[in-house]
C-alpha cells in the first residue's frame, strides 16, 4: 500500500487568499520524504539524498505543475518560508532542497484525527455532534495557559498574542529542548515589535522555530550578562 501525505484540515484558513503559496505548500508537502532516503537518487543527472520530510523544488518543473511564471513561484516560496513559517529552503546551482516544518507534528495530528473518526453506520446528526464536542474540547486544550513561556507571552507581548495559531505547552517543551531560552525570548521580543506580526505570520511556534534556526545559522552566540527580565 503506497504512502498518502497527509493534508493539514485547517489549511484554507492558514492561506485564506493565498492560493499560490497554498498549492505550492500542498504539492511540496505531497513529495516529501515519508522516512530518509537509504540510497542516493538523481535528479537533473545530479545525485541527491533526501530526509524525512524533505523535497526537491525545481522552479521550472513547479512553473508548469502549478501554471504561474517563475517570479510568482519565487515569491510564493519566499512567502512560504517568511510569512507563513511552514518551510525552510537549502538552495544549489542544479535544485532546492524545501523542508517541511513541523512534519512529525503534522503526521501525529492526522493520526489522532484518523483514529477519532466515527464509523460509517453512525447517524448524521450523531456525526455532526461528536465533531463539534471534540473541535470544542481540541480548542479548549489548545489554549491552555500552562507553560512558563505561554504565561510571559499572554502577560506581556500582546502582539505576539494576536497570532492565529498559539504555541502550545508541548511546542514549548520541543523548542526549549531545541534552541537555547535566552535565544527564544530574544526572538519574541523581536516578533512583538514587527509590523504587521498578526497578519503576516500564523504560528507562533513554526515563526519562533524558523527565527531561532536562522539565527543559528548565521552564527548567534549566547550574551555573556543575561538580562534577568526574561527569566532564564
Amino acid at each position: 500500500m503506497s504512502w498518502k501525505q497527509p493534508i493539514p484540515t485547517d489549511i484554507y484558513d492558514i492561506f485564506g487568499d493565498d492560493h499560490l503559496a497554498r498549492d505550492l505548500y500542498i504539492h511540496l508537502l505531497l513529495r516529501s520524504q515519508n522516512s530518509d532516503m537509504e540510497h542516493p537518487k538523481h535528479y537533473k543527472g545530479k545525485p541527491y539524498q533526501l530526509k524525512r520530510g524533505q523535497a526537491i523544488f525545481g522552479r521550472n518543473e513547479y512553473s508548469k505543475l502549478l501554471r504561474c511564471s517563475g517570479s510568482g513561484l519565487r515569491h510564493a516560496l519566499d512567502r512560504l518560508e517568511k510569512r507563513y513559517s511552514r518551510v525552510t529552503s537549502k538552495p544549489s546551482p542544479d535544485h532546492t532542497v524545501i523542508t517541511i516544518l513541523d512534519y512529525d507534528f503534522i503526521i501525529e495530528m492526522d493520526k489522532q484525527k484518523t483514529k477519532q473518526r466515527p464509523s460509517k453506520g453512525q447517524a448524521k446528526d450523531t456525526l455532526k455532534s461528536v465533531k463539534s464536542d471534540k473541535s470544542d474540547k481540541d480548542k479548549s486544550e489548545k489554549i491552555q495557559i500552562t507553560h512558563t513561556l505561554q504565561k510571559y507571552i499572554a502577560e506581556n507581548l500582546k502582539e505576539v498574542s494576536r497570532i492565529p495559531e498559539q504555541i502550545t505547552a508541548d511546542q514549548c517543551e520541543k523548542l526549549i529542548a531545541k534552541y537555547p531560552e535566552e535565544l527564544i525570548y530574544e526572538k519574541l521580543l523581536l516578533m512583538e515589535n514587527k509590523y504587521g506580526l498578526a497578519k503576516n505570520y500564523q504560528s507562533v511556534y513554526l515563526t519562533l522555530l524558523n527565527w531561532c534556526r536562522m539565527a543559528i545559522e548565521d552564527g548567534w552566540r549566547r550574551k555573556k550578562n543575561v538580562n534577568p527580565f526574561f527569566g532564564i
